[in-house]
């Protein structure tokens, strides 16, 4: 019996892990054989977890009454879109690529139901941000090494970006969970990964990353810092001393160098994001794409233009390929086009939902508090992309922490 257990968590850890991954940009850099069938992957695992959901749904497995009735409102409106779909183009759906944001949340429901069910979500959460390291260090090494080429061709000051956002925003979670072991139980090994991290989120050159990780340790301090445990807060106050330490003696060391261009480089990406419209850039690019497509939300604002917003121009000067839609880059401007506030109502709720449930509970344990952390920071990234996959999975994984109110250490 024990053993049959023990084999049914290894299946769904590997099968959750293999999900995940299977839908996360850096999979295909690091084993390039892939490449050509990463949307075929992507899609699979996609509807694998719609599969699920639904399964989950017809048997009563969810047992939370909020996703529960969630689900059915997506159920409901994926049924319309198909139907739509149907009458207007003669096909099921015409163009699948706008339900591809909302269907986050099929993995929000499949990691939330095998976490109540079949996995302890905190060992599951331990398995992932070492497993999302572990890629990304890979990666970093190979890219870096010239053994396999990068993510991106943008190159900065020499510095090549070798993953999306997306994939570099992954290391928010991981570092604010790898923070809140040190905090419990100092280690070397913990800190080397923090700073590790914090190196790689520097040098990927990412500004909406930067920005969320500001946002998610502000929200962890907090957490941390009202808590009344004060050798904790005492550990956390040094660590805090420490990186302020750390990062301003090493731009002092360079600015005193040969490398006084690097700080000078670093110090202009940081003005850009509160200067941009002085400065330019991918902000004011973004900002141009608001003031083209906020007038055509706005001509269906409840449920946006969905298929028949696929087939819309492009605005002036942009070119991408054939059928692949509009490339926005504003999470909360793609589901407004598509889906219009009906849709961000769907795929939003949810976070909502878990930050008032969160705040309701008189007490957390330090895996929550990172999780709410991390998710918190999803408001700010956002603003530039739709969240993941990956985030809308750790978001399964917290209302699961929450609902076995775990209490291994506690904060009041």
């Amino acid at each position: 019996m024990t053993t049959t257990i023990l084999n049914t968590k290894i299946f769904f850890v590997f099968l959750l892990i293999s999900l995940v991954f299977l839908c996360q940009r850096i999979t295909y850099i690091i084993f390039p054989f892939l490449q050509s069938g990463y949307g075929m992957l992507k899609d699979t695992a996609t509807i694998f977890c719609i599969a699920l959901t639904l399964a989950f749904y017809l048997f009563n497995k969810i047992n939370d009454k909020f996703l529960r009735f969630h689900t059915t409102l997506f159920f409901l409106y994926y049924f319309f879109l198909v139907g739509e779909s149907i009458i207007k183009y003669d096909k099921i759906l015409i163009y699948p690529h706008i339900i591809l944001g909302l269907s986050s949340f099929f993995f929000l429901v499949t990691f939330y139901v095998v976490m109540t069910k079949f996995v302890d979500p905190a060992f599951f959460l331990k398995i992932l941000c070492y497993a999302t390291c572990g890629f990304i260090y890979l990666q970093q090494f190979l890219v870096r090494t010239s053994i396999v080429p990068p993510g991106s061709d943008i190159d900065l000051y020499g510095l090549n970006r070798s993953s999306h956002a997306t994939t570099i925003f992954l290391l928010v979670l991981c570092t604010i969970y790898f923070l809140s072991l040190f905090l419990k139980k100092p280690k070397f090994s913990t800190s080397a990964i923090i700073i590790l991290n914090l190196i790689i989120i520097i040098i990927e050159n990412h500004r909406s990353v930067w920005t969320s990780f500001i946002a998610a340790i502000l929200v962890f301090s907090f957490l941390v810092l009202k808590g009344k445990r004060s050798k904790i807060k005492w550990l956390f106050f040094y660590f805090l001393i420490a990186m302020v330490l750390f990062t301003s003696i090493y731009f002092t060391l360079f600015g005193e160098s040969k490398h006084a261009r690097y700080v000078n480089f670093m110090q202009e990406r940081f003005r850009e994001i509160y200067m941009f419209r002085e400065l330019g850039g991918t902000a004011t690019h973004r900002l141009n794409q608001y003031e083209y497509y906020l007038p055509l939300v706005w001509k269906d604002p409840l449920f946006g233009l969905r298929f028949r917003g696929f087939e819309i121009p492009l605005p002036p000067g942009f070119s991408y390929q054939k059928m692949s839609g509009h490339h926005f880059h504003s999470g909360y401007l793609d589901v407004l086009f598509y889906h219009g506030f009906f849709g961000l109502f769907l795929l939003f709720c949810p976070i909502v939902y878990f930050v008032i449930k969160f705040c309701k509970e008189e007490k957390h344990n330090i895996e929550n508090m990172t999780l709410f952390a991390f998710i918190c920071s999803g408001f700010v990234f956002s603003l530039v992309y739709i969240p993941s996959f990956y985030y809308f999975a750790v978001l399964g994984i917290g209302l699961a922490f929450l609902e076995k109110r775990e209490k291994e250490i506690h904060f009041t």
